[in-house]
């Protein structure tokens, strides 16, 4: 989720959301802070985990999800605006495109309701709690000023 906060990328302070998913591609994200309440439990719980492979995965949305929920929490319409890969790999490179190429071929799969049930000591965090609990005007002055 923390992703979102590379407004220079997403754009956001240009009044968009832009991303190089398709409009419906629904992406499964995880917070820092859930990951954080999952090592806590492991601490806690030595032994519950091992041996445990576990996909960690606070909210599953899609792009269009996305720029729907920051438009209420910053207050202003924020329509979505495809990112083509090409123009990934032109930016960020071969590895960065590749990735976004992969999310956009193979469909989220992990049971969040049940990974959430079977930690519910985890606060878990879906994007819309995420999203209210960053202080945006300090992320948007943090922005760099492009040319």
């Amino acid at each position: 989720m923390e992703n979102a906060l590379n407004v220079g990328f997403n754009r956001l302070p240009q009044g968009v959301y832009a991303f190089p998913l398709s409009a419906d591609r629904r992406l499964d994200q995880v917070t820092v802070l859930d990951i954080a309440g999952l090592a806590v439990h492991a601490i806690e719980n030595p032994g519950t985990l091992t041996g445990h492979r576990i996909d960690v995965v606070s909210d599953s949305l899609s792009t269009v999800e996305v720029a729907r929920i920051l438009s209420g929490v910053l207050g202003k319409d924020l329509p979505y605006a495809h990112i083509p890969i090409p123009q990934v790999r032109q930016w960020a490179g071969d590895e960065i495109a590749d990735m976004f190429q992969s999310f956009e071929d193979n469909p989220p799969h992990t049971d969040i309701a049940a990974l959430h049930a079977e930690f519910p000591e985890v606060a878990w965090h879906d994007f819309r709690r995420w999203a209210e609990g960053i202080d945006w005007e300090h992320v948007f002055a943090q922005t760099p000023t492009w040319g």
